[in-house]
């Protein structure tokens, strides 16, 4: 494993592509994420010990809500993480890893994370989806970060009858 370092725009754009990280679902996470769970933590440490894992899959629902939330410490396996430990992803919803938390909300996540080309906030266009997931991957963590990718793009094929969306979040500058 690779110590984390902070990523420009031509390293972030050159190991997308080789993860196959989809070119339009690319963004990078804002420092105000670890900022924001910073001070959550000193009310629930395990809040914030989860939600600043390096590989996440949050899944929200039409609405908006987290209803299912899966992090590198509950997948199986070391080298070639399994995200579907238990058949978890067995089903649409996913089953949740952990327990799903009122911290966070679909707005509110994709307010903290930025296009990595422009530096813009993305925001939540009421685009209509049944399914949101935002998927946390990391470079210091390269092969299972693109385990991980290949995963999501699997599930989601195999579940084409609905419509998820799904952003592909960078966040190694978050650990520098």
């Amino acid at each position: 494993m690779k110590e984390p370092s902070h990523l420009n725009y031509f390293q972030i754009e050159n190991v997308k592509t080789k993860l196959r990280v989809p070119d339009d679902n690319t963004f990078v996470l804002d420092s105000v994420f670890r900022n924001f769970y910073e001070k959550i933590g000193r009310l629930n440490e395990q809040v914030m010990h989860d939600h600043v894992q390096p590989l996440q899959i949050n899944v929200y629902n039409a609405n908006g809500q987290l209803i299912s939330f899966h992090i590198n410490c509950y997948a199986g396996g070391l080298i070639h993480l399994r995200w579907n430990v238990n058949g978890r992803f067995d089903s649409i919803p996913p089953k949740t890893a952990i327990p799903v938390d009122t911290t966070m909300n679909a707005s509110r996540h994709l307010s903290m994370i930025l296009n990595y080309k422009t530096g813009l906030r993305l925001s939540d266009n009421s685009e209509k989806y049944d399914y949101l997931f935002v998927v946390h991957w990391c470079v210091f963590w390269k092969r299972q970060s693109k385990g991980l990718v290949k995963f999501v793009e699997k599930y989601k094929l195999a579940h084409r009858e609905y419509k998820i969306k799904v952003v592909y979040v960078n966040d190694d500058n978050l650990y520098n």
